[in-house]
C-alpha cells in the first residue's frame, strides 16, 4: 500500500523512483524483501515495480523480469550503495541469526509472519539472481520443462527446485505426467505409458533419506525407455504414395464412411508389410489431448530414416484449445525437417467450421484411393490368417485355429436379433476347449452403451487379463443401438491390434487370441443411417452371417453351402432334444401309431428334413432360430414326460389306454405352438 502523500510520476525513468523503503508498509514492504533478497532484484528497480503493481508481488515480480535488462550493472551497485542504513542493518541481523540456526545444501528463503501482537520475524539468505545458468533452472530443463517453464517456476519459489518441479506437476500448463500409475510387468496385455507422480517419484540417488528400491531414477527410467525403443525398430520401410508429401502436413478431405478405408489403402502400398500399429497411427475423439497429438507430431519428426508413415484420423473432432496448440507445435518442431511422413485425413462433415481444416488448408491433397472393396476384404483377410509368424513366436496353442479360415478375426453377423450368433462363438470356445494341453478361455464383452468408449472396453479387458492363459476367444457382443458408435473402436482392436484409454493404458492383442464381434446389422439400410461408418468397415472383415431358418433350409435344399453362411448347427441336430422332437414329428405327421414308438436315442434322418418339419409345425411364419429353439425345448420337455407316464405305455396300462399316447402328442404340439408365438408381432405392435 502506498501511503497518500506519495504521488507516483508514470513519466519517470525506470531506474528512478519516487517511492523510498521508509514510505512502504505492511504487504508492500514484505513484497520488497522478498523480490530484492530472495530473487536479487535491483532495489530501485522493485521500488518501480511497486509503484506501478501495487501489493501484487506476482504482477511485480512479471515486471521486474521484464525490465531488469535496462538496468545497467553500474546503476545496480549505485543502487545497492544507496541502500538505507536502517535496511542494510536488518538485513545483515538477519543473515547472521540465519547463518547460526540453518545450514542449506540448496539456497532458500523462508518468510514467517506471526501474530499481530508480535513483531514481524524475517529469514533472509542472500543469493545471486536466478537466470538461465541457475541450478535449479538446469535440472527442471533437464526434467523436460521449457526454459520459460523452469525459469518462472525457479524465481517464484526461490530456487527450490522440489517445490518449483511439484508446481510445475500440479499445473495443467506445465504438466509433464499424469494418469495412472506405471506397472513394468512382462505379460504383454497391459502398457501404461504414463505416471501418478504420488506414486512413482523420481529422485535424486544422493537423498540417504529415502529408500531406493521403492522409486525409478532419471536412469534407470531412461534405460527402459532404451529398451522398449530398440526393440520396435522398422526393419522395412513403407511405401509412400506419389499422391502425398514427405516433409509437410497432407490433408485428406473424405466422406465419413471413407476415413477408415483412406487409412488403410495409405498402408496398402506394399501388402507384404505388416499391419499399422498404434504408434503410426491415432484415431481423435473429442478427449484426446494436446500431449498425445503431439506425441504423434514427434514420432513422426523422430522417426529414424524415416520409414514409417504416421496418420492421425478425425482430427475434426478436435477442441479448439488442442488443436490450436498442437498446430502452433506442430509448426515449431518441423522447421528444417524435410523427410518426415505425415498424413491427417478428415471428413467432409461440418468442413467449413473444422479449426483444424482451416489451418492446414493449404496443406490439402486430393488423395484417390485406387483399391475396391474386394481388394480390402482380400488384403486384410490375408493379414489375418497370416499365422506362421505367430507360431514362432508362441509355442502354445492359438485360438485361431479353431476358425474355419485360421482367422484371427471373426465377424459374426445377422440381420436380425435370435441367429444364433452367439450360439456360433460358443461353439468355437467349446471347441478351442477340447485340445488337450492347453488352457484356453472364453471372455465375453458386453459393448451396449449408451456410450461407447476405450475407457469402459479396456476396464472389462483387463480384468480378464491372464499371462497363463493366452489362447483366448475375446467375444465383442455388440448392440445395434451403438453401431453408429464402435467403427473406429473396432479398428483399433482389429486392425491396429490394441486399444489406449485415456488414462495412457495400452492393451494389445497377442497373435494367439482371437477376436470374434457380434453385431447385428439394420434389416434396411440407407445411404444416410447413421450406423454406415461401422457398416462399411465392417463389410471389410472376414465375416459369417448367420441365416434365418428358412433362408437356411433353401439353401440346404439348392445345395449352396458355403462356410461363410451359417445354417443349421449339426451338433444341435444330433442332439437328443432335437432328435426326441424330430422322430415325434415325423411319425405323427406320417400318421404312425405312437403307441409302438419309444426315443431311444438314435440319429436318424437329415438337418434339411428336420429344418422343414420344424419349419412347417412352429406356427410362425419366418421364424428367428431363438424361435425354433424354444419351440423345441418346451416340446422336447412333454414328450419326454409324455413317454415316461405309465398311462401313455400300453404295456402297463393296457388296452383301454390305447391311442391316449397320440392324442397326447397332438396335444402337446398345439401347446408347444401357442408357447413358441410371440404375443407381439412386431415394431408396430409395441409402438
Amino acid at each position: 500500500r502506498v501511503e497518500p502523500n506519495v504521488t507516483i510520476d508514470a513519466t519517470k525513468s525506470n531506474t528512478t523512483s519516487m517511492l523510498t523503503f521508509e514510505q512502504l508498509t505492511g504487504k508492500l514492504k514484505d513484497a520488497y524483501i522478498n523480490l530484492t533478497s530472495t530473487f536479487g532484484f535491483p532495489q530501485s528497480l522493485v521500488l518501480r515495480a511497486l509503484e506501478q503493481c501495487g501489493e501484487d508481488r506476482f504482477a511485480a515480480e512479471d515486471w521486474c523480469n521484464e525490465h531488469l535488462m535496462a538496468f545497467t550493472e553500474a546503476e545496480a551497485q549505485m543502487d545497492n550503495e544507496a541502500t538505507s542504513p536502517e535496511l542494510q542493518d536488518e538485513l545483515m541481523d538477519q543473515t547472521e541469526h540465519e547463518s547460526e540456526s540453518q545450514s542449506r545444501a540448496n539456497d532458500e528463503i523462508e518468510v514467517q509472519e506471526m501474530d499481530d501482537v508480535q513483531p514481524k520475524e524475517v529469514t533472509v539468505i542472500m543469493m545471486r539472481p536466478i537466470d538461465a545458468s541457475h541450478e535449479s533452472v538446469i535440472e527442471l530443463m533437464e526434467s523436460g520443462y521449457s526454459e520459460e517453464d523452469s525459469l518462472r517456476a525457479a524465481r517464484r519459489f526461490g530456487g527450490n527446485t522440489q517445490e518449483a518441479l511439484n508446481f510445475l506437476m500440479s499445473t495443467s500448463d506445465g504438466e509433464l505426467f499424469c494418469g495412472e500409475t506405471m506397472e513394468f510387468t512382462e505379460c504383454h496385455q497391459v502398457e501404461t505409458t504414463s505416471i501418478r507422480t504420488s506414486e512413482v517419484i523420481i529422485y535424486n540417488a544422493s537423498d540417504e533419506n529415502r529408500t531406493t528400491t521403492e522409486f525409478l531414477t532419471l536412469s534407470e527410467l531412461g534405460s527402459i525407455l532404451r529398451e522398449l525403443s530398440s526393440g520396435a525398430q522398422v526393419q522395412q520401410q513403407r511405401p509412400f504414395s506419389k499422391q502425398l508429401k514427405a516433409g509437410s502436413p497432407n490433408l485428406l478431405i473424405t466422406n465419413p464412411e471413407n476415413v477408415l478405408k483412406t487409412v488403410l489403402s495409405l498402408y496398402m502400398e506394399d501388402k507384404a508389410l505388416p499391419l499399422p500399429s498404434l504408434e503410426e497411427v491415432l484415431i481423435c475423439t473429442q478427449q484426446t489431448t494436446e500431449e498425445e497429438v503431439t506425441l504423434l507430431w514427434r514420432r513422426a519428426i523422430g522417426d529414424p530414416d524415416f520409414k514409417r508413415i504416421f496418420c492421425l484420423v478425425h482430427a475434426e473432432k478436435l477442441s479448439y484449445q488442442v488443436c490450436d496448440r498442437s498446430l502452433w507445435t506442430l509448426d515449431e518442431i518441423t522447421q528444417g525437417k524435410s523427410d518426415y511422413r505425415l498424413v491427417i485425413v478428415c471428413t467432409n462433415e461440418g468442413e467449413e467450421r473444422s479449426h483444424f481444416i482451416s489451418k492446414l488448408h493449404a496443406y490439402h491433397q486430393q488423395y484417390t484411393p485406387i483399391h475396391t472393396i474386394s481388394d480390402f476384404c482380400t488384403y486384410l483377410k490375408s493379414k489375418f490368417t497370416t499365422i506362421s509368424s505367430a507360431q514362432k513366436q508362441f509355442k502354445g496353442l492359438l485360438a485361431c485355429s479353431v476358425d474355419h479360415e485360421s482367422s484371427c478375426v471373426r465377424v459374426v453377423k445377422s440381420k436380425r436379433s435370435g441367429m444364433g450368433k452367439s450360439l456360433y462363438i460358443r461353439k468355437l470356445a467349446k471347441k478351442l476347449e477340447q485340445f488337450k494341453n492347453s488352457t484356453p478361455s472364453h471372455v465375453t464383452i458386453p459393448i451396449h452403451g449408451p456410450i461407447v468408449t476405450p475407457d469402459t472396453v479396456l476396464k472389462f479387458l483387463q480384468e480378464y487379463i491372464d499371462e497363463s492363459c493366452n489362447s483366448t476367444i475375446f467375444h465383442f457382443d455388440i448392440s445395434p443401438k451403438v453401431l453408429r458408435q464402435v467403427d473406429t473402436l473396432l479398428f483399433s482392436l482389429l486392425v491396429l491390434r490394441g486399444l489406449c484409454d485415456s488414462h495412457g493404458s495400452v492393451w494389445r492383442c497377442h497373435p494367439s487370441q482371437l477376436c470374434a464381434v457380434e453385431i447385428t446389422v439394420p434389416l434396411h439400410q440407407t445411404n444416410d443411417c447413421p450406423e454406415r461408418c461401422a457398416l462399411s468397415f465392417v463389410e471389410l472383415l472376414p465375416t459369417v452371417e448367420c441365416v434365418t431358418p428358412y433362408e437356411a433350409q433353401l439353401l440346404m435344399k439348392s445345395g449352396q453351402k458355403s462356410p461363410e453362411k451359417h445354417l443349421m448347427d449339426d451338433e444341435e441336430f444330433r442332439s437328443s432334444t432335437f432328435q426326441r422332437v424330430y422322430q415325434y414329428l415325423r411319425r405323427h405327421i406320417a400318421k404312425y401309431d405312437l403307441d409302438a414308438f419309444s426315443f431311444t436315442g438314435s440319429v436318424e434322418g437329415s438337418a434339411q428334413d428336420c429344418l422343414y418339419l420344424l419349419l412347417t409345425a412352429c406356427g410362425v411364419q419366418n421364424p428367428s432360430w431363438l424361435e425354433i429353439r424354444n419351440f423345441v425345448m418346451f416340446l422336447n420337455i412333454q414328450l419326454h414326460s409324455c413317454q415316461n407316464s405309465v398311462f401313455c405305455d400300453v404295456n402297463i396300462a393296457g388296452e383301454g389306454m390305447r391311442g391316449l399316447k397320440g392324442f397326447v402328442v397332438k396335444f402337446m404340439i398345439r401347446m408347444s405352438k401357442d408357447f413358441a408365438t410371440p404375443s407381439l408381432q412386431g415394431e408396430e405392435d409395441i409402438a
